[in-house]
């Protein structure tokens, strides 16, 4: 189904999908800024309201409880008015609190509008990328099939070509030679295997400092980020004498083959085998990709995968 009219359907699928986005901010921005208008003329209601009670409050403490009773006709009279003056500073304290409550209201709603218009332009600049890819796609094809599949063919052809190199530095044995390049947060360095020395299909997980290789717990570091399955042995682990006296020094998630492996962070991605990029003296790490996180001045390893080159895809185990 890879023809010119399917890849424009696309396009114009995720154009649709970005335009109700925006259609359903503007409605949501327009209710939010009528609330706003309500709520500030509430406000200035409340206000006006309190501003009587003031003053209906302060005519009617400038007269005494003696001169109030002196000039009462009888007891009752005398407690109608008390009952009046208390009455008017309960509606002064539910005045205050009101407006206090609107102003809150106001104040989170237009946080709300603030955090609605700043979607709205990512999903405007959205939809200018979707109409920018459709109109240089039809620049390209000039609207036809043929011109289509010679542009697919091309960019096949360029990804066969960034295969090859890939695979050429994987071989050359050198650390440097074989970075891959840079790789963001969450993309694959590489898939869940059982090479080197291990004892059946998973993951380990390795941080090191990038200044003298020293082995950190990879747990801070991996906060939010899409393990290939579940985690099997922690950091430190014991295992009789295999990991010497510090214990495990990393952390192990067990998958099945071929599972993909994510980076935890963005940095120089490198790959090939642990013997060439960890000075390991019999590919114990086996196949492995590091990737170095300048921001952080560390590096993660990935060891066991599966995929690679021959002299070192191999289990040293069993």
């Amino acid at each position: 189904a890879d023809s010119l009219q399917n890849k424009l359907k696309i396009l114009a699928a995720e154009k649709s999908q970005i335009q109700t986005r925006i259609n359903q901010s503007d409605a949501k921005r327009e209710k939010l800024v009528a609330q706003i208008v309500e709520n500030e003329q509430k406000i200035e209601s409340q206000q006006a309201v309190l501003g009587d009670t003031l003053a209906d409050l302060y005519v009617g403490t400038t007269v005494s409880p003696i001169e109030m009773l002196a000039s009462s006709n009888n007891i009752s009279d005398y407690l109608d008015q008390s009952e009046y003056q208390s009455s008017i500073r309960d509606n002064f304290q539910d005045s205050i609190e009101q407006i206090k409550v609107l102003k809150e209201k106001l104040a989170k709603q237009q946080t709300e509008v603030e955090d609605v218009i700043a979607q709205q332009k990512s999903q405007r600049a959205q939809l200018v990328d979707k109409q920018r890819e459709q109109k240089q796609l039809l620049a390209k094809t000039k609207g036809e099939e043929k011109s289509y599949k010679a542009l697919v063919s091309d960019l096949k052809s360029e990804r066969q070509k960034a295969e090859s190199a890939l695979a050429a530095s994987l071989s050359s044995g050198s650390y440097r030679s074989a970075s891959v390049g840079q790789i963001n947060a969450g993309e694959i360095v590489g898939g869940v295997g059982n090479s080197g020395l291990s004892s059946g299909d998973h993951l380990h997980l390795e941080v090191r400092q990038m200044s003298n290789q020293a082995v950190l717990n990879p747990t801070q570091y991996v906060n939010g980020w899409q393990a290939p399955g579940g985690l099997t042995q922690g950091f430190g682990a014991s295992f009789g004498n295999t990991y010497g006296a510090n214990g495990h020094p990393g952390l192990d998630y067990g998958a099945a083959n071929g599972t993909a492996i994510r980076s935890i962070s963005s940095g120089n991605f490198y790959k090939g085998c642990s013997n060439a990029l960890l000075g390991t003296s019999a590919n114990q790490y086996g196949y492995v990709a590091i990737v170095e996180h300048a921001n952080s001045n560390v590096l993660s390893i990935y060891a066991h995968m599966s995929g690679g080159p021959s002299n070192c895809s191999y289990n040293t185990y069993y």
